[in-house]
């Protein structure tokens, strides 16, 4: 028969395991975006400033959509 602190501790261990794949997942497309950004700085010709927006931003913006 499981108490109430079992529940509890399942749910927290299954709440960071949820949150550590969400870092892992947003971790892993800006490395993605990272690999892929001297074949969009040729495309685009792209100032130092510009390529840091693209990187900062295109993380932020996929971080606040994993949230939804």
């Amino acid at each position: 028969m499981t108490t109430s602190t079992d529940r509890y501790h399942r749910l927290r261990w299954l709440g960071l395991a949820a949150i550590s794949l969400g870092v892992a997942l947003i971790i892993m497309d800006a490395t993605i975006v990272s690999v892929a950004m001297p074949s969009i700085i040729t495309s685009l010709d792209l100032s130092t400033t510009q390529v840091q927006w693209v990187q900062e931003v295109y993380t932020l913006v996929f971080a606040a959509l994993l949230l939804v």
